[in-house]
């Protein structure tokens, strides 16, 4: 890893201490809650967003938007008043990859084809410029503060308490009684004037699954992990009283990890584990007991919730989210899609166990099976019904009038229209789409691969070529992603109403709406950080509330970018991630700055 230079002596004399309450408290409110905030605010989309989006006119946005107007409302509110009280910051060099990653987003957004729309970021997501900068101003806030111990203790305790409501509100959901599914929850976060829409609100999420109050079950696989390293360096560092509630509170937060069913996110925690474990090595010896209970618990918690999702319900059973081969006796067919061939007089969808050929002839439909054989066939209202054994699994549908067929196998669903031109494939919208071969890098026959990264990505990689310098603008993947190549999706088991907005992958993300240079940088600041955590804290004694701190504030961060593989950057999480970060930088500085008792050899 990566290792800043050591402190220059400005360094060690630079200004520290507490912030003040009034600098503090926006930081307290970005990770206490903006975590919290689930409410609709419906956004009016440009003529751009709205064409290449899913053609509506209005995004009705539930876990995004209002929590970006809030964070960085936050954020600048904290920014004004530390440079409002004349303060000097910090003279650190982390400082130095922060500003840069921040010019970087700005001049990616200057010259942006829309930089309209990179302003406030793509609908559904608002990860825009504002954001971006009000991440780089909350971690250097948090730079500034955490040499301060009650302030540290302040944002560690809310973030806590932030993370308990979060962990009532997912177990309500995994035993099927959603707080969200609630009249009086839908009316708590829909605006007054919508009220009469709270019958039609719903949830993908079911019974056995929670989300908490995050847009998506992956989001908790990348914030309870930092909650839990957080924890376990309280429990097991000395220096901090190890209580009962504390384990308790880690049970707690284990639950909503393993009900997240994320895999990323146990990643995440088993790397963050692993180093502490690791580093921390010499103060745990005598602490075996204590972690072998906290694995009994662990797994006692698995069991029991497994055991919950075999009595819910329609739940899917937890093991089999974290098993190489699903424990489930139901009987299921993998995607064996391969092409659709379009010409002037026929369309064919080959598939790898069979194949259909539909062919225009004097204006009536001909079927020829794969052996080239007419298939004789009964139109029975909109559905045509072929003899036994034809077609095997694959099923037709014909709107006569606009000469539109369906051709359904499992839950695949291919649609072609026969025009003047000849046989035209149909989007989600049912739009005329002609089908262009698309670029893409690795994972050959692999498009399932990470349930369905190894598709994204195989189509983002290709992107990096243009953004080596500056990307396409903060929060632009979606509309720079190939969203018209249904092929790709058919084949990655997609349906072809699918828009891709995000590329599951942390680094790609940032490569591609900021520049690959802006990743660069990042990795830069994050390989330091953890790098400098790893020299201080090898040899550390542990005696100083610092080290305990600043050791698991390094593995939480460490588990978010392990996580970050798997996981993208969203507004729901990512602040929580880079106050942490900048936490932790300050924390780590303080001791460069103003070193500990005596070290262990």
């Amino acid at each position: 890893m990566l290792s800043p230079p050591p402190p220059r002596a400005d360094e060690r004399l630079a200004p520290g201490g507490p912030l003040g309450w009034g600098s503090l408290f926006p930081i307290l409110g970005v990770v206490g809650i903006v975590p919290l905030i689930v409410y609709q605010h419906p956004v009016v989309l440009t003529g751009f967003e709205a064409s290449r989006w899913i053609g509506l006119a209005e995004d009705r946005d539930l876990f995004s938007c209002v929590r970006a107007m809030w964070l960085c409302l936050f954020a600048g509110t904290g920014m004004a008043l530390f440079f409002f009280q004349g303060r000097r910051y910090c003279q650190t060099w982390f400082n130095v990859p922060l500003f840069l990653f921040a010019v970087l987003a700005i001049l990616s957004t200057m010259f942006s084809e829309t930089p309209g729309p990179t302003l406030w970021g793509a609908p559904g997501r608002y990860e825009g410029l504002f954001v971006l900068l009000s991440y780089v101003g909350t971690c250097f806030l948090c730079i500034n503060q955490a040499n301060d111990r009650a302030s540290v203790k302040w944002l560690l305790g809310v973030l806590m308490a932030a993370s308990c409501v979060i962990a009532i509100v997912g177990i309500a959901q995994f035993l099927g009684h959603d707080p969200f599914q609630t009249q009086w929850g839908k009316e708590l976060i829909l605006p007054f004037r919508d009220h009469d829409r709270a019958p039609f609100l719903q949830f993908s999420a079911g019974a056995g699954s929670m989300f908490g109050t995050f847009p998506n079950p992956n989001n908790l696989g990348s914030f309870v992990p930092m909650v839990l390293l957080v924890l376990s360096g309280v429990i097991f560092l000395p220096g901090v009283p190890r209580k009962l509630w504390l384990v308790l509170l880690f049970l707690l937060q284990f639950v909503v990890l393993s009900g997240s069913r994320s895999k990323a996110g146990m990643l995440g925690l088993g790397c963050g584990c692993l180093g502490l474990l690791v580093i921390g090595r010499r103060r745990l010896k005598g602490r075996l007991g204590l972690l072998a209970g906290l694995g009994l618990g662990m797994v006692a918690v698995l069991f029991a919730m497994d055991f919950a999702t075999l009595r819910l319900e329609s739940a899917r059973r937890l093991f089999d989210d974290f098993s190489t081969r699903r424990i489930s006796h139901a009987q299921s067919l993998p995607p064996d899609f391969e092409n659709v061939v379009l010409a002037s007089d026929s369309v064919e969808v080959i598939y790898r166990t069979n194949r259909i050929r539909v062919e225009q002839r004097d204006g009536a439909f001909i079927f020829r099976n794969a052996k080239g054989e007419g298939v004789p066939f009964e139109l029975k209202g909109s559905e045509i019904v072929f003899p036994p054994g034809e077609f095997h699994g694959i099923l037709v549908k014909i709107a006569t009038e606009a000469r539109i067929l369906q051709i359904k196998r499992l839950e695949q669903r291919v649609h072609v229209k026969y025009t003047p031109d000849g046989f035209r494939f149909l989007d989600a919208l049912g739009r005329e789409q002609i089908l262009r071969p698309v670029e893409k890098w690795g994972f050959s026959g692999n498009d399932r691969w990470g349930n369905g990264r190894g598709f994204i990505w195989s189509r983002t990689l290709p992107l990096l070529r243009d953004t080596l310098f500056l990307g396409f603008g903060a929060d632009m993947f979606l509309y720079h992603f190939p969203q018209t190549d249904f092929l790709g999706l058919l084949r990655a088991d997609y349906p072809i109403g699918l828009f891709i907005d995000k590329p599951h992958n942390l680094y790609l993300q940032i490569a591609v709406n900021t520049g690959v240079t802006s990743l660069l940088v990042l990795l830069i600041l994050f390989g330091a950080y953890l790098g400098q955590s790893v020299r201080l804290y090898w040899t550390a004694s542990f005696e100083d509330w610092r080290e305990s701190v600043g050791l698991c504030l390094a593995m939480a961060v460490f588990s978010y970018l392990v996580a970050g593989v798997f996981n993208d950057s969203v507004v729901s999480v990512a602040p929580v991630f880079w106050a942490l970060l900048g936490t932790g930088i300050g924390v780590n500085r303080s001791l460069e700055a103003e070193p500990a008792g005596p070290r262990e050899g």
